[in-house]
């Protein structure tokens, strides 16, 4: 084999084969894995690689096992210790590919550092182990394999690991050549003295002549259509092109390319936060106590739960109504589940499947909790990582998508890292590093796949070697790639080299890394186009550090052009070619809208409608947005989310006066405030477990402070004023001139001589609202349920306010409380609700619906309507439809 050699060549190379014209076989152009792999292969040494989460793993035992309070690393590990072996693992494999190896021993932290070797388990190999390996293992049969190798990189400013390996194939009789680097363009045109300058630090200022460009572009996706159009422009340079997409991210210019109808370059970067691989991490979260249910919440929502969808569906809307485990709530879901699961199960062999799959989706969302002081077992760990993979190959299995095998991996390397580490239980912070080492690598996009196109995709600027017509270096902004440092000091590496160890040094590593980012500005023949957006991420982009290098002759000899410029102008030039901008019609911008045609079935549909006491609130604010959510059942997505604090305060209050208020008369305050203290904590984790988080302790100190004296201000609202309780939480239904109406009284109780009255719970954070519609006569929920349950509407009826322990109720009756004087009765109320709803109803057949929150809808509805509640478009789900927020109006 004829081999090409470069440090950056792994992932893909310009040109791609080190032969002649499209194609050659046997001269591939190999990075240090691929290089690596041929030579293991030859001799017989291939094996699994090893993830870097299991190395550090035993690194760290191999420390623990070395340390004896007076190592250099002793605090450190002690502090952290996973940190610590990280770190001390990668001094350790720079030193073991300088040709270090155990035994030299040195003084200080290289003597420290040997001890460690040798003690612990055995270490599995990196890539430094398998360099010195290979070196160790060459003889002259490999020519017979490799018969020349030609680098790419300086040989010189190779790692001393790589340079020993060429050393001992030359000793093998393996040919190894330099390739020769130098200028690819005329040195008469602006391009050529570019080279001149970075080969020589010198050039003649002659001017521009657009052959070097730099595109600047405010925003990534700006700079994207400026490229995408160059490369589909007719008059596109012919000729060998290449697109350096940095970091190995195309991902925004192939969204582009896409829709330009071009083809996609097909690179992602490899990220942590694919979807299937957050299961793993999502698992764990959920095995610590307190329970999380937004943890649960979140792998509910993934696109690929670990349940059916339809399962994983229900959970998540108890977990947003509900946020807790074992609650009633969360058993009827549960029950629900089971009895769809048995629907089909009609013998003892589908029983027992079933069984077996519920105890599956059961040990997902509500596995044993450990206390987060304590550790996770093994024997659980093992048990939580074997259910991820379990999970991962099945779906592979079914779907063939490679997601799910990186799911697997994923759980495969936490097993193998804690099992290194060897220990009977494992804490929070250790079993989060652990995890978070293992995800660090990530998984690439398997959508995004190269699709054929007259330029080559390369990864990273040090792979281009060979001479390109034209090259595109996309996103030329700084990445973050730096040299590393060396952590030696000078009497250290000393004392290495005079045991044969010689490590890098940090100037051989910058040339390195220098000359790959010179490479591609060296081997453009024709034109290189420098591409930049100044903004990314939602922050300013810093410059290349090449750029740095380049600007005397970027200044003098580039063509500086600015995408936004097009908007200023006809077109824009662009390496020898003209971006053209092309006039598109406006289109009117949208206006409001306040009268709506209705469709031909709406009085029908109407009619046969269930209303609510929600229902008719809607109506009076707004009869266009009480259409299209009640009659036309229009809903806004609905993104599943946990309570905030104070609304699970609400759910909390529910439940405790449902509990501890059962029918009959109310026990006295301080009975029921003992009950609610007793109650309350097991309820939270029942209905409002976010409260047993740390960050909530404040919200969870202040419910078991307020909520058994709310219950008991209730218990005494309802003593004062003679009352039994009937029913918590009681539907009632009811006709009403050919109109059902429907809906769910919190509480209803019974004065002595039997008359019905209606409680309306609420948990708010202010008395203002509340009181101010009760004083308005404006309490349209009150009036509904009074017409409920009495059909003389003599009934009586009030908010009883949790939070301010308030019982807000309408002046001139019997009912003790916080009396407001309203502007209409209960039943006057009512009166005015169902003349509205009737007004509005003989309205739509000639007049259609209005939007009342649009400009111009004064005067479209009914005349001298009796109840009005304020619009409040800026609540509104259906603002977009009407247009309300856009100027002007159409009737």
């Amino acid at each position: 084999m004829d081999v090409v050699f470069g440090m950056w060549a792994d992932r893909a190379a310009y040109p791609p084969h080190g032969g002649e014209g499209a194609g050659s076989s046997g001269k591939p152009v190999v990075g240090p894995l691929g290089l690596l792999d041929l030579l293991e292969t030859h001799l017989g040494l291939s094996g699994p690689t090893h993830p870097q989460v299991v190395r550090i793993a035993a690194f760290q035992r191999k420390l623990e096992s070395a340390d004896s309070n007076g190592r250099f690393y002793s605090g450190s590990l002690a502090a952290d210790p996973w940190a610590t072996a990280r770190q001390l693992l990668g001094w350790r494999d720079g030193l073991v590919e300088a040709g270090w190896r155990a035994g030299i021993l040195g003084s200080g932290r290289l003597a420290d550092l040997s001890d460690v070797e040798g003690a612990g388990p055995a270490l599995a190999p990196g890539s430094a182990d398998r360099l010195a390996e290979v070196a160790r293992q060459l003889d002259s049969r490999v020519s017979r394999t490799l018969r020349r190798l030609r680098l790419i990189d300086e040989r010189a400013s190779l790692s001393p690991g790589w340079r020993r390996l060429l050393d001992r194939l030359e000793a093998c009789d393996v040919v190894v050549e330099q390739l020769a680097v130098g200028s690819a363009a005329d040195p008469g045109v602006a391009l050529g003295r570019a080279q001149a300058w970075i080969e020589a630090g010198t050039y003649d200022k002659t001017g521009p002549d657009g052959s070097v460009v730099e595109l600047l572009a405010d925003t990534p996706i700006m700079a994207a259509e400026a490229l995408a159009t160059y490369f589909g422009a007719d008059q596109t340079p012919q000729g060998s092109v290449v697109l350096i997409a940095q970091d190995g991210n195309s991902q925004l210019l192939d969204g582009v390319l896409s829709r330009q109808a071009q083809p996609r370059a097909g690179y992602s970067p490899r990220s942590p936060f694919r979807g299937v691989l957050q299961v793993l991490p999502l698992a764990f979260q959920l095995a610590w106590r307190p329970f999380d249910p937004q943890a649960l919440l979140d792998l509910l929502l993934l696109p690929r739960p670990p349940l059916p969808k339809a399962v994983a569906r229900k959970i998540a809307m108890a977990m947003s109504e509900s946020p807790g485990l074992d609650g009633p709530h969360w058993r009827a879901v549960w029950a629900e589940i089971e009895a769809t699961a048995l629907q089909d199960a009609h013998t003892e062999a589908d029983h027992r499947s079933v069984a077996a799959k519920l105890e599956r989706w059961d040990a997902w969302v509500r596995p044993s909790p450990v206390d987060t002081a304590g550790g996770l077992s093994l024997e659980v760990v093992l048990a939580i990582c074997a259910r991820v993979a379990d999970w991962a190959v099945v779906q592979y299995a079914a779907t063939g998508e490679a997601y799910f095998l990186g799911a697997q991996r994923l759980a495969q390397a936490v097993v193998e890292a804690v099992r290194g580490l060897d220990r009977e239980s494992y804490s929070r912070t250790l079993l989060d590093r652990i995890v978070d080492q293992a995800l660090a690598d990530g998984e690439g996009d398997p959508m995004a796949q190269a699709q054929a196109a007259p330029w080559r995709t390369v990864a990273h600027p040090g792979s281009v070697w060979g001479r390109a017509d034209t090259v595109v270096w996309w996103n030329f902004t700084d990445t973050g790639e730096r040299p590393h440092r060396t952590p030696w000091t000078l009497a250290e590496r000393a004392a290495l080299r005079s045991e044969g160890c010689e490590p890098d040094t940090d100037a051989a590593a910058a040339r390195r890394l220098s000359s790959a980012w010179e490479r591609p500005v060296l081997n453009a023949g024709a034109r290189l186009i420098l591409v930049r957006a100044s903004l990314g991420a939602g922050a300013e982009t810093a410059a290349h550090p090449l750029a740095h290098r380049m600007a005397p002759i970027m200044r003098t000899e580039a063509v500086t052009a600015r995408v936004e410029d097009i908007f200023r102008a006809p077109h824009l030039a662009v390496g020898g070619v003209d971006l053209h901008r092309r006039e598109v019609d406006p289109a009117p911008v949208p206006h409001g809208v306040a009268r709506w045609a209705a469709p031909s079935r709406f009085a029908e549909l109407a009619a046969a409608r269930v209303e609510s006491a929600t229902a008719f609130e809607d109506l009076l604010a707004c009869q266009f947005a009480w259409a299209l959510k009640h009659v036309a059942r229009l809903r806004p997505g609905r993104a599943r989310s946990i309570p905030d604090a104070n609304q699970l305060l609400g759910l909390l209050a529910h439940a405790l006066a449902a509990e501890l208020l059962p029918p009959g008369a109310p026990s006295v305050p301080a009975t029921v405030a003992a009950a609610a203290e007793a109650r309350l904590d097991a309820l939270v984790d029942e209905m409002a477990a976010p409260l047993r988080a740390s960050a909530a302790a404040s919200d969870f100190a202040f419910a078991r402070r307020r909520l058994p004296a709310s219950i008991a201000a209730l218990s005494m609202a309802l003593r004062r004023n003679e009352l039994t309780v009937e029913a918590m939480e009681i539907s009632a239904e009811g006709r009403f001139e050919g109109l059902a109406v429907k809906g769910t009284i919190d509480l209803l109780a019974r004065t002595a001589s039997g008359a019905p009255v209606v409680i309306d719970l609420k948990w708010t954070r202010s008395d203002n609202a509340r009181r101010k519609e009760v004083e308005d006569g404006l309490a349209v929920q009150l009036a509904t349920y009074v017409a409920l349950v009495d059909s003389t509407l003599r009934a009586e009826a009030g908010y009883f306010l949790l939070n301010q322990r308030e019982f807000v109720v309408p002046a001139g009756g019997r009912l003790q409380g916080r009396t407001v004087t309203a502007q209409r009765s209960l039943e006057d109320t009512w009166g005015s609700v169902m003349g509205t709803w009737s007004a509005w109803g003989a309205h739509v057949p000639d007049h259609g619906l209005v939007a009342l929150g649009v400009e111009g809808a004064d005067g479209l509805g009914p005349a001298n309507l009796s109840l009005v509640r304020e619009v409040r478009c800026d609540r509104c789900d259906y603002a977009t439809l009407c247009r309300v927020k856009d100027t002007g109006a159409s009737a």
